[in-house]
């Protein structure tokens, strides 16, 4: 997980994520509460820009189609996220990301996240082409 292609992104997030990834990091608790998808998205997303990726995985990055250490490590790159919820239901969060990365470069997703029981089960995400 490092720079973006048209199969994956730095969030090891591609069209048609699938659930039961590898899940090589030991598994901590969580210390998140909510369990909304709204919620659970800005939790984990909260977590990434604090580099707490361990916090990130167990919110479901671990579901992500990639070993914890790809998921950490595909962060090094990126000096924050700002995630905004557009719409919600029961188990879906539709979400715009823009991300800035080190170097200065912007880039502008939509897509949606699947949350089931407080944790993140799938996501697809795809560059916003102003369109």
């Amino acid at each position: 997980m490092s720079e973006f292609t048209a199969s994956h992104n730095q969030y090891g997030i591609t069209g048609g994520v699938s659930v039961g990834a590898e899940t090589s990091a030991p598994s901590l608790a969580s210390s998140h509460t909510a369990t909304g998808p709204a919620s659970v998205v800005e939790a984990y997303f909260a977590a990434i820009d604090r580099h707490d990726y361990q916090a990130a995985w167990d919110l479901g990055g671990k579901n992500l189609s990639q070993p914890y250490a790809s998921f950490a490590a595909g962060f090094a790159t990126v000096a924050r996220d700002t995630v905004s919820v557009t719409n919600t239901d029961a188990t879906t969060a539709f979400v715009s990301l823009h991300t800035v990365r080190t170097d200065g470069t912007q880039t502008t997703y939509t897509g949606i996240f699947t949350v089931v029981g407080g944790t993140i089960t799938s996501a697809n995400l795809h560059p916003w082409t102003g369109s």
